[in-house]
């Protein structure tokens, strides 16, 4: 099939000033650092062959427009290409000092990419893939290149490395010169249970046409194998395993994900994962385990208070294996075990810290836990239309700031915070 040569886009995050309010990624006072980074903005040393790579330089002095985005170039070179492309940075918001920007990766022998860089491979042997390198000034960073990336993931394609038995496991490869331009391809992989044995085929198929993002799912079970029957079989503390081999064959990808009998996870009122809770408020917690029915349980303990409290837990439907409940937290100097409120309190310092809550679940296996710590207060930037939390906004938007702290102010009263 012929390789391929991608032009995806990602959105990059931007700081801007709204009103008086400034939303902005403060660089400190220091160094340069120049730094490589992954889609989410998180420093890498490892891109996938054909993907996007990015780069950050934090350098306060490059600020020379006051109030304005300002931009730079860095030269980024592949060490066995020899190709070199300047990437043109900008700043993430006014004043930030903070630059970000990126270009598409190509291999030699295919249409180079636009904006882009062209890598090769070191035959050797052993075969070696291209480096890149980023200079600016005195500062420099590096990255290695991958053929291709394996992973687990849940429903939504973010990546996990535990699935409760009787979930759907979800297996995504990202082979960016795999298949064939403008077509949606498939790749065949084989899941196994380690030391169930169990061993099943799965076709992913492409999420669009030239993406190079695989994807294809298979449910679970709890016991013994039966090979073959698209029903990945395995024990509690089972390891859950596939392999893809890239698109030129130099590297061998493996993803391993733990199979256990149940999980636990604290979440917020919107029902996603979250490791704090409100002193004064609501907490909640979800367990999922497909060998209990109807009900459950879950053992909560606050680790400076010495408070425990057993929570019920309803299934969130018949058959779904999902339970939630609710329960109260009180700021306390003591405690009152089993009384249905969580009483926490804080460590003594100095300063003085947050509580940690820790949840137990009983299941049929070895049990399943989660942590969480408690706040004061939880500050989230709302949309003013429609209330929902907003990670970025653009400049003319109106926003809300919403702030929850049930420990402050006077009962009874409308109060106000500065």
């Amino acid at each position: 099939m012929p390789s391929r040569s991608h032009n995806t886009l990602l959105v990059r995050r931007f700081s801007v000033v709204l009103g008086l309010l400034l939303l902005a990624t403060t660089a400190s006072l220091g160094a340069q650092t120049l730094t490589f980074i992954d889609a989410a903005g998180q420093p890498t040393a490892t891109f996938v062959e054909g993907a996007r790579f990015d780069v950050r330089l934090d350098e306060p002095s490059l600020n020379s427009s006051p109030g304005f985005v300002d931009f730079v170039s860095i030269q980024v070179s592949a060490l066995f290409s020899g190709d070199q492309v300047f990437v043109d940075c900008f700043e993430t918001g006014p004043d930030t000092g903070i630059f970000e920007g990126g270009a598409n990766l190509g291999t030699v022998g295919a249409p180079p990419p636009f904006p882009g860089l062209q890598t090769a491979v070191d035959p050797g042997p052993p075969a070696q893939r291209d480096t890149l390198q980023a200079t600016f000034g005195p500062s420099s960073a590096t990255a290695g290149l991958v053929g291709a990336a394996a992973r687990w993931t849940d429903a939504d394609g973010t990546p996990v490395t535990r699935y409760a038995l009787g979930q759907t496991v979800h297996l995504e490869v990202e082979d960016r010169l795999f298949g064939s331009d403008g077509f949606v391809d498939q790749l065949w992989l084989r899941a196994e249970s380690v030391s169930g044995g169990d061993q099943e085929d799965i076709t992913l198929i492409e999420t669009g046409p030239s993406t190079g993002i695989y994807r294809g799912s298979l449910s679970s079970r709890s016991g013994p194998s039966f090979p073959f029957n698209s029903e990945l079989d395995a024990f509690d503390g089972d390891t859950l395993r596939f392999t893809h081999t890239d698109f030129d064959g130099i590297d061998v990808l493996q993803a391993d994900a733990s199979a256990v009998a149940s999980l636990t996870v604290f979440i917020d009122a919107d029902g996603q994962p979250t490791d704090t809770l409100l002193a004064g408020g609501q907490g909640r917690v979800r367990v999922i385990d497909f060998n209990a029915f109807g009900s459950t349980n879950v053992e909560l303990s606050a680790q400076q208070t010495g408070d425990q409290e057993s929570i019920f837990l309803t299934e969130t439907g018949i058959g779904t294996g999902v339970f939630e409940g609710a329960f109260n937290i009180e700021f306390s100097g003591g405690a009152n075990s089993f009384d249905g409120i969580l009483q926490t309190g804080q460590s003594p310092g100095p300063p003085p810290g947050p509580d940690t809550v820790d949840a137990l679940h009983f299941d049929t296996g070895s049990g399943s836990t989660a942590q969480a710590t408690t706040r004061f207060s939880i500050v989230t930037l709302r949309d003013a239309a429609d209330d929902t939390v907003r990670a970025a906004f653009v400049a003319g938007d109106t926003l809300r700031v919403h702030v929850q702290a049930p420990v402050a102010g006077s009962p009874g009263f409308i109060d106000s915070i500065p």
